[in-house]
């Protein structure tokens, strides 16, 4: 039986009155973690936000299994290796281009990239590593930088593709500034962690299951890192499983429960608190210092996505069922 067929058999029996779904791991604390978002889904008024939120908890929530005990790890990064990605930054600042608009960034000026010639040996030298901390043999899928964060950045919550983003690292190289920028991340435990990463430090983590983004603004002139991604040997799980595994419940009319609400920005998740997301903030949502430009760069994407859909070029999922 595959692994679709055995979660459409076990929400099969939950009680048709139940408001949950077999969350995996099986703890209280990812349990309550998604329960909780669960609820703040339900609140979404725009339907298709709220078909791509069902989507995202669906996937991470209940069809990526976990590899590991928490979910990420900090360690050291191989020195060789860094000190060779970090002379080439800097001998490289000169031809930095823009990478462009990504959805998930919300920045005054967009992200520089620049191309060290090294990704493809990062990410065959990480291998090892990455197979070592997960516990499972991977394939290379894709190793990603330079790119640099330009100051008054921030990035969304998100998870990564599920195809080929399954098991991650982020390799801080350098910085201009001594603030922290801290990566935000859910552990499997359901717990929120603010990890400042220092230069030269590999943070592994299971990027296409927990949540992560660095939703605080950065103070600082450009920051960057390696991003390098790997998928399991025989890994099969593709967004088609999970459309079949949707709920009907997606469609119900919102409901007001009193969580803080969640906006949806592509694959991203923003709340409505000053740091962009309320575990920051003391856990309750504070619209009276939240960020309005980023409601009206929000208000700007949307309506480019309701023009689009009328137009039929439709990007997004629900529609196209």
């Amino acid at each position: 039986m595959s692994a679709v067929a055995v979660l459409l058999l076990a929400l099969s029996f939950l009680p048709s009155d139940a408001k949950s779904f077999p969350w995996t791991p099986s703890n209280p604390g990812w349990e309550n973690r998604m329960e909780r978002r669960l609820k703040q889904i339900r609140q979404i008024e725009d339907s298709q936000w709220r078909w791509d939120a069902y989507m995202g908890i669906m996937t991470s929530g209940v069809y990526v299994s976990n590899f590991t005990e928490n979910g990420f790890e900090v360690v050291e990064g191989p020195k060789d290796l860094y000190k060779e990605i970090y002379d080439s930054l800097h001998k490289g600042f000169s031809r930095a281009g823009r990478e462009g608009k990504v959805d998930q960034i919300f920045c005054d000026e967009d992200p520089k990239f620049i191309h060290t010639g090294l990704n493809r040996k990062a990410l065959m030298e990480l291998l090892p590593l990455h197979e070592e901390w997960s516990g499972v043999k991977l394939n290379p899928a894709i190793s990603y930088g330079l790119r640099l964060y330009m100051n008054n950045s921030f990035l969304t919550m998100h998870t990564d593709r599920l195809d080929t983003h399954v098991i991650s690292s982020i390799f801080h190289i350098d910085r201009d500034q001594q603030e922290p920028w801290p990566l935000v991340i859910e552990d499997t435990q359901g717990r929120v962690h603010e990890v400042a990463l220092e230069p030269g430090q590999l943070l592994f983590y299971e990027s296409a299951k927990l949540l992560h983004g660095r939703p605080k603004r950065f103070n600082g002139k450009w920051y960057t890192s390696l991003f390098t991604h790997y998928y399991p040997v025989g890994w099969e799980k593709t967004t088609q499983d999970v459309i079949g595994m949707m709920p009907s419940e997606w469609q119900d009319e919102p409901e007001d429960n009193g969580e803080p609400r969640l906006t949806i920005v592509g694959t991203g998740l923003l709340e409505h608190c000053k740091s962009h997301w309320c575990d920051l903030d003391g856990g309750k949502e504070a619209p009276e210092v939240y960020d309005e430009s980023v409601e009206r760069q929000l208000k700007v994407q949307l309506e480019a996505a309701t023009k689009s859909r009328r137009s039929g070029r439709k990007s997004i999922r629900k529609d196209d069922l």
